[in-house]
């Protein structure tokens, strides 16, 4: 399932949570292919920068509880479509036009 949550510096980090009984042991998340998203202050407001993606070896990124500001929650359908697009090979239509 994409989630979305937010560190303790601000940073959220978009991905897919991956759980096991040794990352519930030791307080760990575990997120496959993640994005960061970061906002920054123009003259405009605030606006998010393009998500950076975290390339590991293992397509896993492991973050300690203790470093999470805003525990795991479920994006709004556009964030889950651009983590789907920017993630995977899938076209997505931009309608729900059929032909």
């Amino acid at each position: 399932m994409v989630v979305i949550l937010m560190l303790m510096n601000g940073d959220k980090i978009l991905g897919d949570v991956v759980e096991s009984e040794s990352d519930v042991k030791n307080e760990i998340i575990s997120i496959k292919t993640p994005l960061i998203i970061r906002e920054v202050l123009t003259q405009t407001g605030y606006q998010a920068l393009p998500p950076l993606a975290l390339m590991p070896t293992d397509d896993c990124v492991r973050i300690p509880l203790r470093s999470i500001m805003v525990l795991p929650c479920i994006p709004n359908k556009e964030l889950v479509d651009l983590y789907t697009q920017l993630t995977s090979s899938i076209v997505l239509p931009k309608s729900n036009l059929v032909i």
